[in-house]
């Protein structure tokens, strides 16, 4: 699970496995970062060698 706040220290969002087919699962978080200059997320996990990215709902 990735709780992601603002600067003020509220809650924005959470970030959490969702059961489906084709869905990933999101191991122990050992690595995150934000793009410098968009509104990205990149988590990597260490059970897999893969990193998910995130982005706003609207993020084009």
């Amino acid at each position: 699970m990735i709780k992601v706040f603002s600067l003020e220290g509220e809650q924005l969002t959470i970030i959490r496995y969702q059961p489906s087919f084709m869905g990933q699962r999101i191991g122990s978080v050992n690595c995150l970062s934000f793009h410098p200059y968009k509104s990205l997320l990149a988590a990597g996990a260490g059970d897999n060698a893969l990193a998910s990215i995130y982005a706003e709902e609207n993020y084009k």
